[in-house]
């Protein structure tokens, strides 16, 4: 129930929001309530993020923790990234947030996400560690394809067992349909992704328009314009390679 709450909340917000508006028109004047509050934290005091930026940073930090119960994480590696949004107007951008390194998905909150730009420079007054391998990768996504806002990286058994075959991921269920229609793309391993040099080959790999990007021997990757077309690409792809392997 709690991981396809992101994958709905636009949705299920905004049925809830017509419902709500439906039924208050509907009763009786002393019966009407207001709408429920955003259930997202205010910020700490004084902080330097927008309005804006704090709700990605709770998105991405419920995220991060739905990865955990979905088995997605790997101790204290891989990354789910977002585009900041507006940032490609600055001088330096764009920016986006990721993990400080040394945090296990559980661990992460919206505070904690670190800001960087596209060669790994933290922004100010961003203070963390950034994995390498992280902002290498997803950086190159960042900057090529202006359609990726969300970025969603993991090494969960079955899917990085099928970037380990030859045969790549097979039509044999619905939900590999589902991940198929995404666009999959497949890139050679190169190593331990920490050469710069790589960049433009994870671009070209991915193309224009996939969604899929399957890591050999490495893991797989999801592209969207949002946090929860990346998460319901991944849990459809995840779950097509546990058919597929089991």
């Amino acid at each position: 129930m709690i991981a396809w709450a992101l994958v709905f909340i636009s949705t299920l917000a905004a049925s809830a929001n017509a419902f709500t508006a439906t039924a208050t028109a509907s009763a009786p004047a002393s019966h009407r309530t207001s709408a429920p509050p955003n259930t997202y934290p205010s910020p700490p005091p004084n902080c330097d993020f927008s309005a804006g930026e704090w709700e990605q940073r709770c998105e991405l930090s419920v995220s991060y923790r739905i990865a955990h119960m979905e088995g997605w994480g790997m101790n204290i590696f891989n990354h789910i990234t977002l585009k900041v949004k507006g940032s490609e107007l600055l001088e330096d951008g764009p920016h986006f947030l990721l993990n400080d390194y040394g945090q296990g998905f559980d661990e992460v909150t919206a505070s904690s996400l670190l800001k960087v730009t596209l060669d790994g420079s933290q922004v100010p007054h961003s203070q963390g560690r950034v994995f390498k391998p992280g902002y290498v990768l997803h950086a190159a996504l960042h900057e090529g394809r202006e359609d990726v806002h969300a970025i969603w990286h993991c090494h969960q058994l079955e899917s990085t067992a099928i970037c380990q075959t030859t045969t790549g991921l097979l039509p044999l269920s619905q939900e590999a349909t589902f991940a198929l229609a995404k666009g999959v793309s497949h890139h050679p391993y190169e190593g331990s992704v920490n050469s710069l040099d790589e960049q433009p080959r994870f671009l070209q790999s991915l193309g224009p328009k996939n969604k899929v990007l399957m890591l050999e021997d490495h893991g797989p990757l999801v592209v969207g314009s949002r946090l929860e077309e990346a998460f319901s690409t991944m849990w459809f792809l995840t779950r097509a390679c546990q058919y597929q392997v089991r």
